[in-house]
């Protein structure tokens, strides 16, 4: 944009000028204002939001295999006995719950990993403002491992997260610019031929 608005201010000095010379150097403008019309730049305000509402989110992720309260359950009707039964066992074992497809994590490994996701998403955020893009997906991909592997797919917002991280993952976010340099070329030219006079040259 700030290129553009520098061509557009150099064409109004050449028009003013009123001089033939100038055609071709304006010309060359247009062509270059119109080459950067057709980049399709990225929102990169739009992903920077999007990444700090994906991390505002981690904080109520749930964890894959952890337990659900189940309402009406024996537990919950008769608790006398369920405390007088832990009171009991209490000083005789440690209970630790053991199952194939749950992996019991205490609360500093949620923190841990919580805070893990949290940096892999800020150092994507950290390659978006660079404009690096390996870094960028990089930084996405760990963020997805971290989220498939330890978060409840079936989360109605892990779902949503997942997918947000996967279509931040698709944007180009370091575009190719054209080359706009072609005026100031000509115009060079056109001041070493002496032609015009150097008084009115811009």
């Amino acid at each position: 944009a700030a290129a553009d608005r520098a061509l557009e201010v150099a064409d109004r000095h050449l028009a003013a000028i009123d001089n033939p010379a100038y055609f071709g150097v304006r010309q060359k403008i247009a062509a270059s204002r119109q080459n950067l019309a057709q980049v399709q730049a990225p929102d990169h305000p739009r992903m920077s939001a999007e990444l700090h509402e994906i991390q505002a989110a981690i904080a109520a992720w749930p964890f894959a295999g952890a337990p659900e309260p189940a309402p009406g359950s024996r537990v919950d009707a008769e608790p006398g006995w369920w405390d007088d039964l832990k009171s009991t066992l209490a000083s005789l074992v440690t209970v630790r719950r053991s199952a194939p497809d749950e992996r019991a994590l205490s609360l500093e490994d949620q923190d841990y990993l919580r805070q893990r996701v949290w940096l892999q998403l800020e150092i994507a955020h950290l390659s978006l403002l660079r404009r690096d893009q390996q870094a960028f997906r990089a930084a996405l991909a760990r963020a997805q491992d971290s989220l498939a592997a330890w978060f409840d797919a079936e989360d109605a917002a892990v779902r949503s997260a997942s997918l947000a991280i996967a279509g931040l993952a698709t944007q180009e976010i370091d575009i190719k610019l054209p080359d706009i340099t072609e005026p100031w070329t000509a115009l060079r030219l056109i001041r070493a031929s002496g032609q015009p006079n150097a008084a009115e040259a811009p």
